[in-house]
Protein backbone atom coordinates (compact mmCIF):
# COMPACT_ATOMS: atom_id res chain seq x y z
CA UNK A 1 0.00 0.00 0.00
CA UNK A 2 1.43 3.62 -0.98
CA UNK A 3 1.02 6.56 1.03
CA UNK A 4 -1.93 7.84 -0.62
CA UNK A 5 -3.73 4.87 -0.16
CA UNK A 6 -2.62 4.54 3.11
CA UNK A 7 -3.92 7.84 4.06
CA UNK A 8 -7.04 7.09 1.90
CA UNK A 9 -7.60 4.31 4.35
CA UNK A 10 -7.39 5.95 7.27
CA UNK A 11 -9.73 8.95 6.20
CA UNK A 12 -12.81 6.21 5.50
CA UNK A 13 -11.92 4.44 8.75
CA UNK A 14 -12.58 7.83 10.47
CA UNK A 15 -15.65 8.04 7.76
CA UNK A 16 -16.61 4.60 9.22
CA UNK A 17 -16.68 5.87 12.94
CA UNK A 18 -18.12 8.67 12.42
CA UNK A 19 -21.44 7.03 10.06
CA UNK A 20 -21.68 4.62 13.27
CA UNK A 21 -21.62 7.22 15.52
CA UNK A 22 -24.71 8.78 13.54
CA UNK A 23 -26.69 5.67 13.04
CA UNK A 24 -26.65 5.14 16.84
CA UNK A 25 -27.15 8.50 17.87
CA UNK A 26 -30.45 8.92 14.95
CA UNK A 27 -28.65 11.60 12.93
CA UNK A 28 -28.84 9.50 9.73
CA UNK A 29 -31.75 6.65 8.98
CA UNK A 30 -31.55 3.35 9.54
CA UNK A 31 -31.45 1.89 6.30
CA UNK A 32 -29.36 5.15 4.68
CA UNK A 33 -27.01 4.76 7.38
CA UNK A 34 -26.34 1.05 6.32
CA UNK A 35 -26.14 1.68 2.99
CA UNK A 36 -23.14 3.99 3.56
CA UNK A 37 -21.40 1.95 6.42
CA UNK A 38 -21.60 -1.13 3.17
CA UNK A 39 -20.37 1.25 0.62
CA UNK A 40 -17.32 2.83 3.00
CA UNK A 41 -16.24 -0.83 4.03
CA UNK A 42 -16.01 -1.45 0.68
CA UNK A 43 -14.00 1.34 -0.33
CA UNK A 44 -11.77 0.11 2.22
CA UNK A 45 -11.65 -3.68 1.31
CA UNK A 46 -10.17 -2.53 -2.16
CA UNK A 47 -7.53 -0.62 -0.59
CA UNK A 48 -6.98 -3.45 2.47
CA UNK A 49 -9.34 -5.36 4.23
CA UNK A 50 -10.34 -4.40 8.04
CA UNK A 51 -9.96 -7.13 10.46
CA UNK A 52 -13.70 -7.15 11.00
CA UNK A 53 -16.79 -8.78 9.99
CA UNK A 54 -18.88 -6.70 7.73
CA UNK A 55 -20.83 -8.89 5.89
CA UNK A 56 -24.06 -8.40 8.24
CA UNK A 57 -23.79 -4.52 6.50
CA UNK A 58 -23.24 -6.02 2.87
CA UNK A 59 -26.61 -8.24 3.60
CA UNK A 60 -28.59 -5.85 4.94
CA UNK A 61 -27.47 -3.35 2.02
CA UNK A 62 -28.65 -6.25 -0.76
CA UNK A 63 -31.87 -6.48 0.86
CA UNK A 64 -32.52 -2.46 0.40
CA UNK A 65 -31.71 -2.93 -3.44
CA UNK A 66 -35.33 -1.99 -4.45
CA UNK A 67 -35.96 0.32 -2.14
CA UNK A 68 -35.79 4.23 -2.38
CA UNK A 69 -33.11 5.68 0.28
CA UNK A 70 -32.86 9.25 1.25
CA UNK A 71 -33.81 12.14 -0.78
CA UNK A 72 -34.55 9.62 -4.00
CA UNK A 73 -37.92 8.78 -1.52
CA UNK A 74 -39.39 12.22 -2.74
CA UNK A 75 -39.65 10.85 -5.92
CA UNK A 76 -42.33 8.27 -4.81
CA UNK A 77 -46.01 8.27 -4.73
CA UNK A 78 -46.88 8.02 -0.66
CA UNK A 79 -48.57 4.72 -1.50
CA UNK A 80 -45.74 3.36 -2.82
CA UNK A 81 -43.50 4.60 0.45
CA UNK A 82 -45.73 3.33 2.54
CA UNK A 83 -45.83 0.31 0.98
CA UNK A 84 -41.84 0.49 1.00
CA UNK A 85 -41.49 1.50 4.92
CA UNK A 86 -43.48 -1.56 5.50
CA UNK A 87 -40.71 -3.96 3.68
CA UNK A 88 -37.89 -1.99 5.16
CA UNK A 89 -39.60 -2.51 8.95
CA UNK A 90 -39.39 -6.51 8.45
CA UNK A 91 -35.95 -6.13 7.51
CA UNK A 92 -35.17 -4.03 10.00
CA UNK A 93 -36.69 -6.66 12.53
CA UNK A 94 -34.32 -9.16 11.56
CA UNK A 95 -30.78 -6.86 11.75
CA UNK A 96 -31.75 -4.11 13.55
CA UNK A 97 -30.22 -5.06 16.89
CA UNK A 98 -27.04 -6.86 15.65
CA UNK A 99 -26.00 -3.68 13.22
CA UNK A 100 -26.02 -1.26 15.57
CA UNK A 101 -23.84 -4.06 18.26
CA UNK A 102 -21.68 -4.41 14.90
CA UNK A 103 -21.49 0.19 14.40
CA UNK A 104 -20.88 0.20 18.51
CA UNK A 105 -17.89 -2.27 17.88
CA UNK A 106 -16.23 -0.40 14.82
CA UNK A 107 -16.94 2.83 17.01
CA UNK A 108 -14.81 0.57 19.58
CA UNK A 109 -12.40 -0.84 17.64
CA UNK A 110 -11.10 2.22 15.68
CA UNK A 111 -12.72 5.32 17.42
CA UNK A 112 -9.77 8.04 18.81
Amino acid sequence: MNEYESERREKLIRDLVSNSRRILSNEIGFPLGIHIMAKIFRWINDIEPLDFHAEDFFEYENQLDDYPLGTDRLKYNIDVLIHYEDRISELNEVYRSKLMRLSKDVIDKYGA
